[in-house]
């Protein structure tokens, strides 16, 4: 059997494209070094070795502005700010006050406070540690084809954060590590925040939590449009309210025993509108809306506070255990009707293409393919009205109600009065029963 040997020739390719190699990784690493040790020695020399001996020049109770192009782009008061070996660098200690600026001149950011902020030169950057400052809400007006802003000074956010960094020129400023955002009653926690100083949006591009007064919202990501006054959020939403007991009997018993019990939402999407002091709420994907007892889902929702009016579209199911929840209870207790009793602690499905609950009005209306589903009978209607004030159900076109796969109804017009206990039919009326025999005792 013949040996076989190695090509040395292979072999002193393989070693040339392994010192190619090698060489090509040695200057990546070179200049990754001396970059990194510029921001180490920048580093150092302003914070680690913060001792009046390196101090060139020292300004105590003083405030220091930043241009950008003749235009101001920041304003920093402190107790000290003094330069040290490095001319590029400033270093501010005992933050008084700040402002950043947009392009027009406006102040975006505002009650700027911190532990200390290095401000380079070269860079054109601030970065600050144990930041405080407020977030300004403005207003785009379009005036002679320029944009001017003005600040308006009910709609702030609070930022809290261990770090930032600003950079004057991309007009961006991050914060990180240890977030929190306040507006109002409601706080925002998060890992980073990115604004956008010149179109006035905040970034949250990590898992946020939302904790307000008697809610709890998160998510993978929200997108904050300060001046516009409406926020999305995205990414596997999640919300949860905890059941509240009302004291305040002249309020509808069912919305008491509602809002006592734990409500949880979930969704891909929402919007979060609060323009007019009116909050507007939009929902998408896979909406689910549940409560121990009873569940409701769909595709596109929406929610006015305002007018207290609740839409849900596309793909709607109800699940409920009963439907003792629709009724008062001393109305139910004083129903006669047993055909009308045992329906209502049936558990119940109900599908179709939209629902709209007016709670103003007590007006539900279903619209579009519906059924009806409980264990001894199936529903089907192109609508469903509910008038909580009247107690009155009416289902209208194509009326078909199936019970016990056997006794049968088609119509155009269905009304259930619960108050007198009547049944009305319309229209087109066709019904087919089957009248049960009697079983003899004998048999």
């Amino acid at each position: 059997m013949k040996k076989k040997f190695f090509n040395l020739n292979f072999l002193d390719t393989v070693i040339t494209h392994i010192k190619k190699k090698t060489i090509i990784i040695s200057i990546i690493i070179l200049v990754s070094f001396f970059f990194f040790l510029g921001f180490y020695r920048d580093y150092k020399l302003n914070t680690q070795n913060n001792s009046q001996a390196n101090h060139l020049v020292e300004i105590d109770n003083s405030e220091i502005t930043g241009y950008k192009n003749n235009k101001i782009n920041w304003k920093i008061t402190a107790k000290q700010i003094w330069a040290g070996h490095n001319r590029d660098i400033l270093t501010a200690e005992n933050i008084l006050n700040g402002q950043v600026f947009d392009d027009y001149g406006k102040v975006i950011i505002k009650n700027f406070q911190a532990e200390s902020i290095i401000m380079n030169r070269y860079s054109k950057s601030l970065s600050g540690e144990k930041i405080n400052c407020l977030l300004s809400n403005r207003k785009s007006i379009k005036n002679n084809n320029v944009l001017e802003a003005y600040e308006d000074k009910n709609q702030t956010l609070n930022i809290k954060s261990n770090a930032m960094r600003y950079f004057g020129d991309s007009k961006k400023t991050y914060f990180y590590n240890g977030v929190i955002l306040t507006q109002g009653k409601s706080k925002i926690f998060t890992e980073t925040i990115e604004v956008d100083n010149e179109k006035n949006i905040a970034y949250l591009d990590r898992p946020f939590r939302m904790q307000g007064t008697d809610f709890t919202v998160s998510g993978n990501q929200m997108i904050i449009y300060i001046d516009d006054e409406y926020s999305e959020l995205m990414g596997n939403i999640s919300g949860f309210r905890p059941g509240t007991v009302i004291k305040n009997m002249a309020i509808d018993e069912r919305e008491r025993l509602l809002k006592a019990k734990n409500t949880y939402l979930k969704c891909d999407y929402l919007k979060y509108i609060t323009k007019n002091d009116a909050d507007f709420v939009e929902l998408k994907g896979n909406i689910v809306i549940s409560q121990n007892d009873k569940s409701i889902a769909g595709d596109i929702g929406s929610y006015d506070n305002k007018n207290n009016l609740f839409i849900l579209n596309s793909n709607i199911k109800l699940n409920a255990e009963n439907l003792y929840w629709l009724i008062k209870k001393q109305k139910r207790n004083a129903l006669k009707n047993g055909e009308i009793k045992k329906s209502l602690g049936l558990a119940t499905t109900l599908n179709a293409d939209k629902i709209i609950f007016d709670a103003k009005k007590k007006i539900a209306n279903v619209i579009g393919n519906i059924l009806i589903t409980q264990k001894d009978k199936e529903i089907n209607a192109d609508q469903m009205n509910y008038d909580d004030s009247k107690n009155l159900v009416t289902l209208l076109g194509n009326v078909k109600i199936v019970r016990e796969k056997t006794d049968k109804l088609t119509c155009q017009l269905v009304e259930i009065n619960l108050d007198k206990e009547e049944f009305y039919v319309e229209q087109n009326v066709e019904s087919q029963f089957v009248i049960k025999k009697k079983k003899n005792k004998k048999q």
